[in-house]
């Protein structure tokens, strides 16, 4: 009884040690979550409520006002998809069209933190795989696999950093990924196919900005227009 007690007091302790280590908008109690992959987005969305998840087309965003943390670092969403169960989580990282532009230096410094980050926490080094193509611009992804999962690590980048971020999928998910990034068609879809067929999209590219709040904002043409307007000015 004596010794029984005093192995409940040690974990006591040490779940009192761990709790205030872990903030409740850290997502990263999402990734500690074997049974992730037999539950639906909606049943992860509802035991992990606090995250304040608003619905999307492919399953679960987390909107939390005050801001998403992973393992302790700013990040600006996680997302949970699948349909009757859980295929991927995602978070995203860094994202040029909702934040402040960065420097190619600052940004690949910030995936090699990443990289390094997800290293110590899985125990494993990821492996970095051919450079692809991702919504038809030039992606580094680097690569975990687990017995349950897969984790991929991905930069995109044209002209400007773009995107920044991190997915793990479910097993047969993340193998199905893997091969698709083997064979080229990870972003065969029709919005891809369409927008790599626009050769006057494809010239634009990281060259075009809106103009917002009375100044310019760098930023890439949404969508895949089928005519353009051009219109010449000069002054002598």
């Amino acid at each position: 009884m004596k010794t029984s007690r005093i192995k409940f007091a040690l974990l006591a302790l040490v779940s009192a040690m761990i709790q205030p280590l872990l903030a409740a908008n850290d997502a990263c109690i999402l990734t500690y979550n074997k049974n992730i992959w037999q539950s639906s987005p909606q049943s992860v969305a509802t035991k992990f409520s606090n995250f304040k998840w608003g619905k999307t087309k492919v399953g679960y965003q987390s909107n939390l006002p005050e801001g998403l943390k992973l393992w302790g670092k700013d990040i600006l969403t996680a997302s949970i998809t699948g349909a009757s169960n859980t295929e991927s989580v995602s978070f995203l990282l860094y994202d040029n069209s909702k934040s402040k532009n960065v420097s190619y230096q600052t940004f690949y410094k910030t995936a090699a933190a990443w990289k390094k980050l997800l290293d110590e926490k899985s125990r494993r080094v990821g492996k970095s795989l051919p450079k692809t193509r991702i919504s038809g611009k030039p992606a580094t992804i680097v690569a975990w696999e687990f017995p349950d999962s897969v984790m991929t690590l991905t930069a995109v980048s044209s002209s400007i950093p773009n995107k920044l971020y991190i997915r793990i999928f479910s097993k047969s998910r993340g193998v199905a990924y893997l091969d698709s990034l083997k064979n080229g068609t990870a972003t065969n879809n029709k919005k891809d196919k369409k927008k790599k067929g626009n050769v006057i999209l494809t010239a634009l590219d990281g060259k075009t900005s809106y103009f917002e709040k009375k100044k310019f904002v760098k930023r890439n043409i949404s969508g895949s227009p089928d005519y353009f307007l051009l219109n010449f000015t000069a002054s002598w």
